[in-house]
């Protein structure tokens, strides 16, 4: 459970982070300031869209 609680400390604590998408804040809340685009690996290890988090 520390570790999980640290992780989410962690992620909520981001500020600027320059991804490919652009620029990703965290709220307060630990929720993304813009939609995450969340791209998984499938069994033929080709990359394909998961799914699209909004905040």
């Amino acid at each position: 459970l520390e570790n999980r609680l640290a992780i989410k400390d962690q992620l909520a604590a981001i500020r600027g982070f320059e991804g490919v998408s652009g620029t990703l804040d965290m709220n307060a809340s630990g929720d993304p300031a813009k939609s995450a685009v969340i791209i998984k690996i499938n069994d033929k290890g080709e990359f394909e869209s998961y799914k699209i988090e909004k905040p």
